[in-house]
């Protein structure tokens, strides 16, 4: 992304990006996990590496989804956990400042 189309924070402010639902960064329920599916942090890890790059690891996120959509049931169709996950993966390859991850700890599972 062009350095001219970010959005530039006010003065001594940062560009903060909200991740609002915990399926985008590989949870098993949208708002009810502190982790990732089976405590992988893999995903966190290429999320970094995406921020750092800004480009997203196709591969991984193929083999991520394929390892894990069976774990979601029928609830959670593979156009849903695929647009969701790539949400966070794409979110990270625009190196935001900082990103803030939704959890609820308090109503988890």
């Amino acid at each position: 992304m062009d350095n001219e189309l970010r959005l530039k924070p006010p003065p001594g402010g940062r560009i903060i990006s909200f991740n609002g639902s915990c399926w985008s960064w590989g949870a098993l329920t949208p708002c009810l996990d502190v982790y990732p599916v089976n405590e992988d942090f893999t995903l966190f890890e290429k999320y970094g590496e995406a921020r750092k790059t800004g480009k997203v690891d196709e591969v991984y996120l193929e083999a991520w989804i394929k390892k894990y959509l069976p774990l979601f049931g029928k609830e959670m169709p593979e156009k849903l956990l695929r647009g969701n996950v790539s949400y966070g993966y794409h979110q990270a390859a625009g190196k935001p400042q900082d990103i803030l991850l939704y959890t609820n700890a308090r109503g988890c599972a």
